[in-house]
């Protein structure tokens, strides 16, 4: 799931493999997966919803 969280954010596949301990070729086959294509998905909704949530807060300016 970390992973994922790190891909959903568009971080290099190298720099997440580092983080979690495989090589960036492992991340990439993990990418295609459908299962970690739902949760990039997922935590993408997640973000934007929070981003949304902050913005209409007026916490960006």
């Amino acid at each position: 799931m970390r992973a994922a969280v790190l891909l959903a954010m568009g971080r290099p596949t190298e720099e997440i493999g580092s983080v979690v301990g495989v090589s960036g070729r492992t991340v990439r086959r993990w990418r295609e997966r459908p299962e970690v294509r739902a949760d990039i998905r997922r935590v993408r909704a997640r973000l934007l919803k929070g981003a949304v949530a902050s913005v209409r807060a007026g916490g960006v300016r």
